[in-house]
């Protein structure tokens, strides 16, 4: 039995997908102490249900503030130095910096990291700006200087790991690849195959950088080139006004009233809506590490277009399951989107092996017991 410190910036994702590996640690008769910052109560409850003892700490998710993020050190430190743990797991930017940081300082025997992306700052498609670049080069000295006091350092696709190698941030044999975050193939287990109306679903968090306006340029072509047919278009997530890159409500707002899309906003029934899909669509141009929502998509036997892209990449077979597209191209995607209207058969066809991919490589028990057999 090991004492493990969980430590993460994202306690909704405690509670949900990470709540799977949560159980295994207990299972095997782990301890497990969940860290994270802005519990609400219920999440911390959620988490006592499940067994583990939740724990919150301060940490500005966002940004790089110098005075601010030496504190969140410093915090860990001392909440580390109570738990006296035998292992830290840590994921998520700064919880994958600052816990390893944290954890070296004082001496955690063993010391795990999960890579789930490099989001829009490492993007250099429409985001390679002075400040990104900039903001870039800290980055690297951090992870540099923080990922060398890590046993092992998970990634969830390989071009993280080529990234990091070819930039010296690793170790050798440091690095360990595993199919992204996986997916629950029970609950997600409905076959979609929705041909009439054909149905185009995008589920995300409303951000620019994620593709939206590009899926609304090419629902938006679709529905002028195809008038005689009904053609529906669902946008699934809420804006984030805290952030620079969200999409404005009041943009979604008019979306949906000119008849483009149907945006009811954050739901928590996803899976209902997919089951009412015939394709999903992701034109993301961040720097995933595998996107959760794709393989939900899959694992409901939903054919997939995607951006060729690090992470989203991963998930497509060209012409199998679904088709990559061009990053920040509404061409590519329109015409991707086309193929399923002219062809429909392609929805079954392709669907059938997302679904076979989902459990050949997805599974969230087989991804949750290759990470258990190294967390020891």
């Amino acid at each position: 039995m090991a004492r493990i410190a969980l430590i993460s910036d994202n306690p909704g994702d405690l509670t949900k997908s990470r709540s799977y590996i949560i159980k295994a640690f207990l299972d095997r008769g782990d301890e497990v102490y969940a860290l994270s910052c802005d519990y609400t109560e219920e999440q911390m409850d959620q988490l006592r249900d499940l067994g583990a003892k939740p724990v919150a700490y301060s940490l500005q998710r966002s940004g790089l503030n110098p005075l601010h993020d030496i504190k969140s050190i410093y915090g860990l430190i001392k909440i580390l130095k109570k738990l006296n743990p035998d292992i830290t797991f840590s994921y998520g930017n700064k919880p994958v910096i600052y816990g390893l940081i944290a954890s070296r300082m004082i001496k955690v025997p063993k010391r795990y990291s999960l890579v789930t992306g490099l989001g829009v700052i490492y993007s250099e498609i429409g985001y390679n700006t002075k400040r990104n670049k900039l903001t870039r080069i800290l980055m690297n000295t951090l992870y540099r200087v923080s990922l060398r006091h890590g046993d092992k350092i998970f990634f969830q696709n390989p071009d993280d790991i080529e990234l990091f190698e070819r930039k010296k941030l690793l170790k050798k044999g440091q690095a360990l690849l595993v199919n992204g975050t996986g997916v629950d193939l029970n609950i997600y287990n409905t076959v979609a195959d929705q041909k009439d109306p054909i149905t185009f679903t995008m589920a995300t968090r409303l951000l620019k950088s994620k593709g939206v306006y590009e899926y609304i340029e090419a629902a938006r072509r679709i529905r002028s080139k195809f008038k005689d047919q009904d053609i529906r278009f669902n946008l699934l997530g809420r804006p984030h006004e805290s952030n620079p890159d969200t999409v404005p409500r009041i943009q979604l707002e008019e979306w949906q009233k000119e008849g483009i899309i149907v945006w009811p906003g954050s739901v928590s029934n996803v899976k209902d809506w997919l089951e009412k899909s015939s394709v999903f669509v992701f034109p993301s141009l961040y720097r995933e590490g595998t996107p959760r929502c794709v393989l939900e998509a899959m694992a409901m036997s939903l054919p997939i277009v995607t951006t060729d892209m690090p992470g989203c990449r991963e998930t497509v077979k060209i012409g199998v399951n679904g088709f990559l597209v061009k990053p920040q191209d509404v061409d590519s995607l329109t015409e991707a989107m086309e193929q399923f209207i002219l062809d429909p058969k392609l929805i079954s066809e392709m669907g059938k092996e997302s679904r076979r991919i989902s459990v050949e490589k997805y599974d969230i028990h087989k991804v949750n017991n290759y990470m258990l057999s190294v967390i020891k």
